[in-house]
C-alpha cells in the first residue's frame, strides 16, 4: 500500500470524485470528513493542511485518506520549538478521522500509521475520532513501536462536567408522530406538543428560512445572539469563535448543506439555530443556537429543535446529531451516547524525532524569531533562527539576523562566521557584504574588512554607510591617499536621511585631518575631534589615534 502526502488546495479538490466514492462507501465517515467540509477547512486556513492518501498503487484511486494539519509550537522549557500533528478539524469540527473504504482497512490504515509514525513531530494529536476503537487500533499500531508516549485524553469541562466526548444522537422514524411517541417520555411529548402548536396557531409567532437575500440579516442576528449569550465565558477568543463561525456557515449555506431556522415574534428575532445536513450520511447536524435573552414567552430553543426535527424526517433524514457534549437538555429528545476517542502520543524530550523542525513550519517560525528580535527577546529569537538554519542552512534572512544578534553580543567572530555563510548562499545582497566587513572591522582583520566593503559598494555604490565604511577601514589600514578619496566619494552623493547626513559631516572632518590645506584653505573652521563611529547598530573600536592638535595619523 502506497501513501503519499497530499498538499495544496488544486491537489486537493482534484480528489473530489475519489473523495465522495470513499465517503459513501464508508459506514463510518461523517459530515466532518465530507468533501465539501475539508474545502471548507482549506478556504478558511489551509496553508498546513495535508492529506495522507493511501492507495494500492501509484496508478489506482485512493481507498483512504486522512485530513490532517501541521502546527509549530514552543517549549518554554526547553527553548526549542517543535511540531505537532492534529487533525484537520479540530477547533472547527466536532468529529474528525478518517475516510476508509471498509474492504481495504486491513492494509491502508496500517500504512497509513506507519507513514505517521515515520514523520517528524513531538507530538500526534489524534483529537474527537469519530470511529470505531478496532480501526483506530489498526492505524496506531506501527506508532507504538516507536519511543513515544501515549495517553488517551479526557474532554471533560469542568466548570459544568460536561463530557465533550460524548455525543448523543437521536435516531429518527419515518414520520413525526413516530418520533414523538417512540423517541420522547411522554412528559417531553407534551411539552414539545403544547410549544409547538402554540408557536403555529400564534399569528404573532413565525418561522423563517434564509434566502440568499436574506442569509446574511439571519446570520447576523444569529452570532449576535451566540455572541451575547458567550462573550463572558469564551473572553477574548469570542470574536476569533464568532468569525470561525460565520465562515463555516457561510460555506455550508453556499453549498445547500445548512438549515438555519429563526423564530420571530412579529418583527423581532427571538431565537436562531443552525444545524449541517449530510444527503450522504442521512443526518442533520446540531451546530450552534441562541436566543433573544430578554425573551419571556415559549422557549425558542424547544421549538427550534422540534422544528428541526420535524423538517429532518420530512426530508427523509436517519439521525439527529447534536454533536459533541452531554448535556441534559439533548436526552429529553430521545438522544443516545455515541463516543469519541482522543488519543496523544509524545515523544521523550518533547522535540521532534529528528530535532530538526518540519521544513513546513520554517517561514512560521522565521516570522516569530522576527517579532521576538525586534521585541528584544534574544534568547527565544536565537533559539528560533538556529533552528530554522538547522531545518534549511540557507535561509539568508536567518543568516542575517542571527549575525545581527551576535553582534549585539559583541560575539563578532562568530558574526563573521554566519555573515561569510550568508554571502555564500546570498552573493548578491549587499546587505551580508557590509556586515561581514562590520565584523571584520571590528576583529580589527582590516584587510578582510576591505575586501567585503568593496563588494558590498559594488553591489549597492550609491550607499553612503558602505562608503563610510571603506573609508574609514583604509584610515585603519593607514592608507592616506585611498582613505582622502574615499572620503571624497562620500561627499559625492547627496544624503537622503539625518544618518546619511551625519556620515557626510564625518566624511568632512576626515578629510580636514587628512589634508586640511589642501582641501579647505587658511579660512576654514577648525573640526572638533573626529568620531569614527559607525553611525549604526555595530560601533566597534578602532585602532585609531586622531588627535586634535595633529592633522596625522599614528
Amino acid at each position: 500500500m502506497q501513501v503519499d502526502v497530499i498538499e495544496g488546495l488544486d491537489a486537493f479538490k482534484s480528489l473530489r470524485e475519489n473523495w465522495n466514492e470513499i465517503y459513501s462507501k464508508d459506514i463510518e465517515a461523517q459530515y466532518f470528513l465530507s468533501w465539501q467540509w475539508v474545502h471548507m477547512l482549506h478556504l478558511k486556513s489551509g496553508s498546513n493542511i495535508f492529506i495522507l492518501g493511501a492507495r494500492p498503487t501509484a496508478s489506482s484511486a485512493y481507498v483512504a485518506l486522512f485530513p490532517m494539519r501541521i502546527r509549530t509550537r514552543y517549549n518554554k522549557a526547553n527553548n526549542a520549538y517543535y511540531n505537532d500533528i492534529c487533525m484537520a478539524g479540530n477547533f472547527a469540527a466536532d468529529y474528525t478521522g478518517f475516510i476508509c473504504d471498509p474492504a481495504h482497512d486491513n492494509e491502508a490504515l496500517p500504512a497509513m500509521g506507519q507513514k505517521l509514525a515515520n514523520m517528524d513531530w513531538a507530538r500526534l494529536q489524534l483529537e474527537n475520532l469519530a470511529c470505531s476503537p478496532e480501526r483506530v487500533a489498526q492505524l496506531t499500531a506501527p506508532i507504538m513501536k516507536r519511543k513515544v508516549y501515549p495517553t488517551d485524553l479526557s474532554r471533560t469541562n469542568t466548570r459544568d462536567n460536561i463530557n465533550n466526548l460524548v455525543c448523543p444522537v437521536t435516531e429518527l422514524p419515518d414520520t413525526f408522530e413516530d418520533y414523538l411517541s417512540q423517541c420522547m417520555s411522554s412528559k417531553s411529548r407534551q411539552k414539545l406538543r403544547r410549544f409547538m402548536r402554540k408557536a403555529k396557531d400564534d399569528p404573532d409567532l413565525s418561522f423563517t428560512i434564509p434566502t440568499e437575500e436574506t442569509f446574511n440579516q439571519h446570520l447576523d442576528v444569529l452570532m449576535g445572539f451566540w455572541r451575547d449569550k458567550w462573550a463572558e465565558r469564551k473572553g477574548r477568543n469570542v470574536d476569533i469563535l464568532v468569525r470561525n463561525h460565520r465562515h463555516m456557515l457561510t460555506l455550508a449555506f453556499r453549498y445547500r448543506q445548512l438549515f438555519m431556522p429563526m423564530l420571530w415574534h412579529q418583527d423581532r428575532p427571538v431565537g436562531g439555530l443552525a444545524s449541517f445536513i449530510d444527503p450522504v450520511r442521512k443526518s442533520l447536524l446540531f451546530y450552534l443556537a441562541g436566543r433573544d435573552e430578554t425573551w419571556s414567552g415559549p422557549p425558542p430553543g424547544l421549538i427550534l429543535h422540534g422544528a428541526s426535527i420535524e423538517w429532518a424526517i420530512s426530508k427523509g433524514l436517519k439521525t439527529y446529531d447534536f454533536l459533541r457534549g452531554n448535556e441534559a437538555y439533548k436526552y429529553s429528545y430521545g438522544a443516545k451516547d455515541r463516543l469519541l476517542i482522543c488519543r496523544q502520543f509524545n515523544t521523550p524530550n518533547s522535540k521532534n524525532f529528528s530535532g530538526k523542525l518540519d521544513p513546513r513550519s520554517v517561514s512560521g517560525v522565521l516570522k516569530k524569531a522576527t517579532e521576538d528580535f525586534k521585541a528584544k527577546n534574544l534568547t527565544r529569537a536565537r533559539a528560533g533562527l538556529e533552528q530554522v538554519l538547522e531545518t534549511q542552512p540557507e535561509v539568508s534572512s536567518a543568516l542575517y539576523m542571527l549575525g545581527q544578534l551576535l553582534v549585539l553580543e559583541n560575539n563578532y567572530e562568530e558574526a563573521a562566521k554566519v555573515f561569510t555563510r550568508m554571502t555564500h548562499c546570498a552573493p548578491d545582497n549587499p546587505r551580508g557584504w557590509t556586515r561581514l566587513g562590520q565584523s571584520h572591522l571590528a576583529l580589527q582583520d582590516f584587510i578582510e574588512a576591505e575586501v567585503a566593503f568593496r563588494q558590498a559598494l559594488e553591489l549597492d555604490p550609491n550607499n553612503i554607510a558602505i562608503r563610510s565604511h571603506l573609508a574609514d577601514t583604509l584610515v585603519a589600514l593607514r592608507l592616506r591617499d585611498e582613505a582622502a578619496e574615499a572620503y571624497k566619494a562620500v561627499l559625492a552623493v547627496l544624503p537622503k536621511t539625518p544618518t546619511e547626513q551625519r556620515l557626510v559631516n564625518r566624511a568632512t572632518a576626515a578629510l580636514r585631518r587628512l589634508r586640511p590645506l589642501e582641501l579647505f584653505g587658511a579660512a576654514t573652521p577648525k573640526a572638533s575631534s573626529l568620531d569614527l563611529s559607525l553611525g549604526t547598530r555595530l560601533r566597534p573600536k578602532l585602532p585609531l589615534n586622531i588627535t586634535r592638535s595633529h592633522n596625522r595619523i599614528n
